[in-house]
């Protein structure tokens, strides 16, 4: 190459100025191109260097980045193990607490069935106290009811006693009064019975009331409706005139109202 390039010199040397120039020019391009094409070979060898370098470096970050991986995949691998060993742990604690959950729904299940049992129980105890409540207001009024009667009814019993009291007191004064009045009726009856007689004649009903004359005193006997009785001393009453017959009877009649008594009257004879 440096032969030619004297070659070139010594001829650029003897042409004339113009076509020197040419030359020159020429030769600058001729310069140019092969700088260029230089260049575009050091271009090609720089990027098939950068292809290699890059290649390389690819490979490097490819090697690297597939360890990186590994690594990734390595540590994935172990924290999906864990992960499964976790799994299988919170499974099985989700047993155990599903399994308690189920106990522990049942035993409140249990809890609110004894809890509405519980609550039936006070409502019916307390329904039970309001009615035993009612009832013994009720007895309570019926017992003050009662024992206001009672009350009533002992004062009206004190009442009555007072007046069985009075009455025995009267009854006992009029038992007297009247053993005193049959004592002395006997008495006149005795001085009375030789004093009236009656003359011997047939029976005859007599017609009440009827009048006596005893020693200038007057008495009337059977007022009323009242019929007098015949009595024989000594013997049982009878109005039978056949058994009446022949005998000496003391008049012994009503007078007056009901439950007052007449006096003798004397005694007569019935044929």
């Amino acid at each position: 190459m440096g032969n030619g390039s004297s070659l070139l010199l010594d001829m650029y040397k003897s042409a004339p100025k113009e076509q020197r120039d040419k030359v020159q020019l020429m030769a600058a391009e001729r310069k140019s191109k092969a700088e260029a094409e230089e260049l575009r070979g050091r271009a090609r060898e720089l990027e098939e260097r950068e292809r290699r370098e890059s290649k390389k470096l690819a490979d490097e970050e490819a090697l690297r980045r597939l360890r990186a991986a590994e690594e990734s995949i390595e540590g994935l691998q172990r924290r999906l193990a864990a992960t499964k060993q976790e799994e299988e742990a919170l499974l099985s604690e989700m047993d155990v607490t599903g399994q308690a959950f189920e106990d522990m729904q049942e035993q409140n299940l249990r809890l609110m069935q004894q809890l509405r049992e519980k609550d039936d129980a006070n409502f019916k105890l307390m329904s039970e106290r309001i009615k035993a409540n009612q009832i013994h207001k009720l007895l309570r009024e019926e017992k003050d009811e009662l024992a206001e009667q009672v009350l009533a009814l002992k004062a009206q019993v004190d009442a009555q006693l007072l007046v069985v009291q009075k009455l025995e007191e009267k009854e006992r004064v009029l038992q007297g009064s009247l053993a005193a009045v049959e004592k002395e009726l006997a008495i006149r009856t005795q001085a009375l019975e030789p004093l009236v007689s009656v003359p011997h004649r047939p029976w005859k009903r007599l017609n009440w009331p009827r009048t006596f004359e005893l020693r200038g005193s007057t008495f009337r006997v059977g007022s009323g409706s009242c019929r007098p009785a015949l009595l024989r001393t000594g013997r049982p009453r009878t109005r039978s005139p056949s058994a009446s017959r022949g005998h000496r009877w003391v008049l012994w009649g009503a007078m007056g109202s009901y439950g007052s008594y007449g006096v003798s009257m004397g005694s007569y004879e019935v044929l």
